[in-house]
């Protein structure tokens, strides 16, 4: 019975450290990338693609732009978040991936930003 008390505890721990939040992901150096699209275009190609692969997305307004911040419901943390701004030759784009294997967000950012 020990034996299952230690798995369970173990699994616990592992999911609550391996959530992320917003905050947290923020404080974090970010990549960049720069664009020549316009931030309305990555945005709503961001928002459509992500939702598209059931995601929870939301697209909030920035001084400077738009962040789009996906969701996990399950462990109440953030799998990515991605701020755009406007640049001098189109958009500059801050993302910051979350825990967990995500490597297609960033996939995904970059098709859009294509």
């Amino acid at each position: 019975m020990s034996v299952l008390r230690n798995i369970f505890a173990a699994a616990l721990v592992s999911l609550v450290t391996g959530c992320s939040t917003a905050p947290g992901l923020l404080e974090q150096a970010p990549e960049t990338f720069d664009s020549s699209k316009s931030v309305q275009q990555i945005a709503v190609c961001l928002s459509q693609t992500w939702t598209q692969r059931n995601k929870v997305v939301r697209v909030l307004p920035t001084e400077f732009g738009q962040r789009i911040v996906i969701d996990n419901p399950v462990n109440h943390g953030v799998i990515a978040i991605v701020e755009l701004g406007s640049a001098p030759t189109g958009t500059s784009a801050r993302y910051w991936k979350g825990a967990g294997p995500t490597s297609w967000t960033r996939e995904d950012l970059k098709a859009c930003l294509g």
